[in-house]
């Protein structure tokens, strides 16, 4: 679950010494988000540990503050070269066990586990963006979070990672306007974002723009830089964030999957890249959940 070195005399670290390194131990990749899946899935979480009792309080500690699941701690494993089990899932990484272990027969979701990590990533994200004391004036969401969507099966399923993009916003003190391309979504402005122009004709509208979880949906992908040109005042930002590692998903169409480098491609010609942030995939550096970007009109 975690990992940490030692003083390499022997093998063996002074107690004390182990001790205060164990608390600065931290999660293996992976680890927070499989545990979490499991105890999702039904599963009790016990965590077996060769720790004394003497270091149950710091030990536990550290599983609050690194927001690992569980449903019982036992220590003192008696420590072995090697385990001889009839239920052992040999561990060589979190993703290789979450794909062997298996509930009622049935492999562990692999899919439902990384939507999750994105559902959990976008509400933090989109909160740290309210938050932020930099924002120009007024911010435009394009498919925003709503009230509505909270009966969605997504939702349904994970409710603990939705958040009312307007309350958030207009409770920070923000100006803050939605369009939806759905006409049922209760937006101030309904209407295809490729009729930007036609829709909001003052060029430089608005300071902030927010596409968060749509610019994979949008079929001229190619447009959305002029789009975003004509919406931006001068130093305003847009604020993206789309999913690379995940599966198809609604509403279709589910059009693209945008690297960095893609990001780049498509948009370094006319803004200014202010950051670009992995979200990352358990055990798959390369294959990152999500990519956050931020982009600066120039």
């Amino acid at each position: 679950m975690c990992s940490y070195g030692h003083n390499g005399r022997s093998g063996r670290c002074d107690l004390h010494r182990a001790a205060n390194i164990r608390a600065l131990a931290v999660p293996i990749p992976g680890a927070r988000d499989a545990i979490r899946a499991l105890r999702q899935q039904g599963h009790t979480v016990i965590v077996y540990t060769a720790r004394s009792w003497g270091e149950q309080r710091m030990t536990e500690r550290w599983l609050k503050e690194n927001d690992i699941e569980y449903d019982g701690v036992h220590f003192g494993k008696p420590v072995a070269d090697r385990w001889i089990d009839d239920r052992a899932v040999s561990f060589t990484n979190w993703q290789d066990a979450m794909s062997v272990l298996a509930d009622g027969g049935q492999p562990l979701d692999v899919d439902e586990a990384l939507l999750r990590i994105l559902r959990e990533a976008s509400k933090r994200w989109i909160e740290e963006i309210a938050a932020r004391a930099d924002l120009k004036q007024p911010i435009l969401d394009v498919g925003p979070m709503s009230l509505s969507g909270l009966s969605s099966p997504v939702f349904q399923r994970m409710p603990d990672t939705f958040v009312d993009s307007r309350a958030l916003f207009t409770g920070a003190g923000h100006d803050y306007k939605t369009l939806d391309l759905d006409p049922t979504a209760g937006a101030d402005v309904s209407g295809d974002f490729f009729d930007a122009e036609k829709l909001f004709k003052k060029k430089g509208a608005f300071g902030t723009v927010l596409l968060l979880n749509s610019l994979e949906h949008m079929t001229k992908i190619w447009e959305v830089p002029r789009m975003l040109r004509h919406l931006l005042k001068k130093g305003g930002r847009a604020f993206i964030l789309t999913p690379w590692n995940l599966r198809f998903h609604g509403p279709r169409p589910d059009c693209w999957r945008i690297s960095d480098d893609g990001y780049r491609a498509l948009f370094a010609d006319l803004f200014e890249i202010e950051s670009l942030e992995m979200i990352p995939s358990p055990n798959r550096p390369l294959s990152p959940v999500a990519i956050t970007c931020i982009l600066r009109s120039r």
